[in-house]
């Protein structure tokens, strides 16, 4: 029989089974309903700032779809967001489903390559809670204490005892400006010198908060970023031509589906306000410990009150700003350098200030017919048979030697900067080259100098005169 049927069929016994096998198997139909609920549940719990950090550059986006996306970089590792996870919603997933279901523009936590927060837990929901406290929203400081407190609907009801309004800056008493660290924008002597003038020049009380190393980045920093990119778009596309700043404000404005507002500042307003600074550059010093200081209060013009860790609270600052007596550790400061004497500011994080008694010690003295040498005077002098640079801190007349605060020389040549740890020697008046004139600051962190080709060409001439003699 089977013979026969495969005679006339063509078809063998092994395939009929196989077939048969096919015909008994129902195949069970996917729940397209419940796949696309799982996907965006699992990209709206990534995306939360809680479980992942923007990235700020400008090259950090991912092409997803049809758009752009800013990267964004998880905070903490998968099997650990899983649990946070399944405890949130009604049903569970495998660790593999929250793997697939992840958008390839939420990155996975990678330590060596990332420009966000590292920490998991921060003090900063403390300091929150703190605040939440102050305005009466909520009665608990302990972030361990209000998770338990926690309902399911008691944040919306927390929010909306917040009413939003808009407020004109001329109605603020006080500004707590809250901001990274990087010492290149926002943590030098300019901005301290900013915040003791605030009051003289707004009528408004400032203070400045710092978060630490590698913090505060959020979805502000990630406008810029989306800015730039967006511009580079138009220019390929043929949308805009971008060649200043008056054609780069005109395709902005045109941009009407953008939430970005736009300030245009004119090369005048520039010219005006650097002006402006490199006149009080002049009569400024630095502040010391400015890289271990997080928190920086005015108290008048030219002084103000310095902290290493970040306060805000009661006994601190009021109603009116900073109050005039507080049991907090705070430390008064100067960023008007003393007219009636030199003050070395060699290193603004190392160096304490040196005071000169005019009356005991002379602050100038000559070396030879052309070259007045004084207290902060920067000189090349001879250590070791090798030449360095540095500057003046004390003179000893009677003795004939000077103190020098040496400068190391940095990478590049023609570069130096001051070493961490404070070098200074005492130098014979017979190992003074000749003085140089001030440093100028170069890069982005204002901290590697450059001497002019002349002083150094001089020294070496003077060198060579030494070894000869």
């Amino acid at each position: 029989m089977l013979t026969e049927l495969k005679k006339s069929t063509n078809i063998t016994w092994r395939t009929q089974a196989q077939r048969s096998k096919k015909l008994n198997h129902e195949r069970q139909p996917r729940n397209m309903f419940l796949r696309q609920k799982i996907a965006s549940d699992v990209e709206q719990f990534l995306c939360r700032d809680d479980n992942s950090r923007c990235m700020p550059g400008k090259a950090d986006a991912v092409k997803y779809g049809k758009v752009k996306k800013q990267k964004r970089i998880l905070n903490d590792y998968l099997h650990n967001i899983l649990i946070k996870f399944c405890a949130e919603h009604t049903y569970r997933i495998s660790l593999a489903t929250l793997a697939r279901y992840r958008p390839k523009y939420i990155c996975l936590v990678n330590y060596a390559s990332r420009n966000t927060c590292l920490c998991q837990k921060h003090q900063d929901f403390a300091l929150k809670l703190r605040c939440m406290k102050q305005m009466g929203v909520t009665t608990c400081t302990s972030p361990d204490q209000y998770v338990t407190m926690h309902r399911d609907n008691g944040i919306q009801e927390d929010l909306e005892k917040i009413t939003l309004e808009k407020v004109n800056y001329k109605q603020w008493k006080k500004v707590k400006i809250v901001d990274d660290s990087p010492t290149s924008q926002y943590r030098n002597k300019s901005i301290f010198d900013l915040i003791s003038s605030f009051e003289t020049k707004f009528s408004i009380k400032a203070s400045w908060h710092y978060f630490e190393c590698g913090h505060g980045k959020g979805p502000c920093d990630g406008i810029g970023g989306t800015t730039k990119r967006n511009a580079d778009n138009a220019v390929k596309q043929g949308k805009a031509t971008i060649q200043d700043g008056h054609d780069f404000m005109a395709w902005a404005l045109s941009e009407s589906a953008s939430q970005i507002s736009y300030r245009y500042i004119s090369t005048e307003e520039f010219e005006n306000s650097r002006t402006e600074i490199e006149n009080r550059l002049k009569e400024i010093k630095p502040v010391k410990g400015t890289m271990k200081l997080h928190a920086v209060a005015a108290i008048a013009d030219g002084r103000i009150l310095t902290k290493e860790t970040t306060c805000v609270c009661q006994e601190c600052f009021g109603d009116d700003g900073f109050k005039e007596t507080t049991n907090c550790n705070w430390t008064v400061q100067s960023v008007l350098k003393n007219r009636d004497q030199l003050t070395p500011d060699v290193h603004q994080t190392e160096i304490d200030e040196v005071e000169i008694q005019n009356n005991e010690v002379p602050t100038e003295i000559e070396i030879s017919l052309d070259d007045q040498i004084k207290i902060g005077s920067y000189v090349a002098a001879i250590y070791d048979n090798i030449v360095y640079m540095g500057k003046v801190v004390e003179i000893d007349a009677p003795e004939k030697e000077m103190n020098i605060s040496f400068m190391g020389r940095g990478k590049l040549e023609g570069h130096y900067r001051w070493p961490s740890t404070e070098d200074t020697v005492w130098i014979d008046f017979t190992k003074i080259l000749c003085r140089v004139n001030d440093p100028t600051p170069t890069g982005r962190s204002r901290r590697v100098f450059v001497f002019q080709i002349e002083d150094v060409a001089e020294s070496e001439r003077r060198f060579r005169e030494y070894l000869h003699s």
